[in-house]
């Protein structure tokens, strides 16, 4: 994962998933750490993150979440 001022990109293999909208991802807390859903143009991303990621992520959702 990837954030860049407009956008965050989620990287899984050959694909690439851009996020240029807050509102399109969700994170919560989970039991080992945070888990992160993504969803744009009908293709969906899970993943799971540190609790570092996490606060970067919510820093990035409550920047752009306007």
């Amino acid at each position: 994962m990837s954030i860049y001022d407009k956008a965050v990109v989620f990287k899984f293999a050959k694909y690439c998933l851009v996020i240029e909208n807050a509102k399109h991802i969700k994170l919560s807390q989970s039991i080992l750490g945070y888990r992160c859903e993504a969803d744009e143009n009908g293709k969906y991303v899970q993943c799971n993150m540190n609790k570092k990621q996490a606060e970067i992520l919510q820093n990035w959702i409550d920047k752009n979440n306007q």
